[in-house]
């Protein structure tokens, strides 16, 4: 009896130093990544990249970082150092830059691969910023909050490229969030074998839709780069004819590990990891997963 007091005494004791995290301005809850394996996968479908190449499309969702990209963070590199919001591995994916926090968009097309980078220093720690990329067959843009960037398509390395949407389709799943490849190590001194930086970040993502047309649409392509600004979306999104996928991250009686798209279209999330960690709003951050993590 003593000892069960004791832990559930040293429990809430721990559970009131801890950190809460506020919902999304989208509300409920959200997909806590707190390590390198923790991911949620949708299985393949046309609907993620043949259906998206008609029309264009755009991703878009919340993200709040709740751990920053440090240097020289782990005694030795170990091949799994980025965190990846959204990827379709082989056709395109989104993920965060080490050190200077912006986005950075990729895509295969079958005779060169794209990166599209955002301004530096537009993802800070602990708030909540909405993002959003988009990809037509003449141009590329990409939200972060209320400001949009844009760019027109252009040479990528090779000649006659003019149509963006015919980059490379998978068998892959679609995944959100985990690790990626780690950057190169120190190979001699006292730190052989530590890498560079780290960049991984632990994070929190929410409301994640995918639609395949052009939500935010840019008509004058004079210019080669342009900016623009936004009026952020409030609250959850609704589906409608042109949405693809959507996942709240709410807890809405899925069994197991597995969250229902709320697009219509079947296109359920499991999870992978060690931790589960979809939470509800204002719910304590400190779970099992933690302590045994440290």
């Amino acid at each position: 009896m003593r000892f069960f007091f004791f832990v559930f005494y040293f429990s809430l004791g721990f559970c009131a130093y801890a950190d809460t995290y506020p919902a999304s301005p989208a509300g409920g809850g959200y997909f806590q990544i707190y390590a390198e394996s923790d991911y949620v996968f949708a299985l393949d479908d046309n609907d993620f990249d043949v259906n998206l190449q008609k029309k264009g499309f755009t991703i878009e969702m919340w993200i709040y970082l709740t751990r920053p990209q440090k240097l020289l963070d782990k005694a030795a590199a170990q091949g799994t150092e980025r965190w990846t919001i959204i990827k379709k591995k082989d056709s395109y994916g989104l993920q965060l830059t080490p050190l200077s926090a912006r986005l950075q968009f990729t895509f295969t097309h079958p005779r060169a691969q794209d990166i599209f980078l955002g301004p530096d220093r537009q993802i800070r720690e602990k708030r909540w910023h909405y993002i959003a990329i988009m990809l037509s067959n003449a141009y590329v843009q990409q939200v972060v909050d209320t400001r949009l960037w844009g760019r027109k398509v252009r040479d990528l390395g090779v000649r006659d490229i003019r149509d963006l949407l015919a980059f490379r389709t998978s068998d892959s799943p679609l995944q959100i969030g985990g690790g990626g490849p780690s950057l190169i190590g120190i190979l001699e001194g006292p730190l052989k074998g530590k890498p560079v930086l780290s960049n991984f970040t632990g994070g929190l993502i929410d409301e994640v839709r995918i639609s395949n047309i052009i939500r935010y649409p840019w008509a004058q392509l004079d210019k080669e780069f342009w900016e623009d600004t936004i009026q952020m979306p409030a609250g959850p999104f609704e589906p409608d004819e042109h949405t693809v996928a959507l996942w709240h991250f709410d807890f809405d009686g899925s069994g197991g590990s597995r969250w229902r798209d709320a697009s219509g279209n079947g296109h359920h999330l499991t999870y992978h990891g060690d931790y589960l960690g979809i939470e509800p709003a204002e719910k304590l951050a400190v779970t099992w997963a933690e302590l045994k993590r440290e």
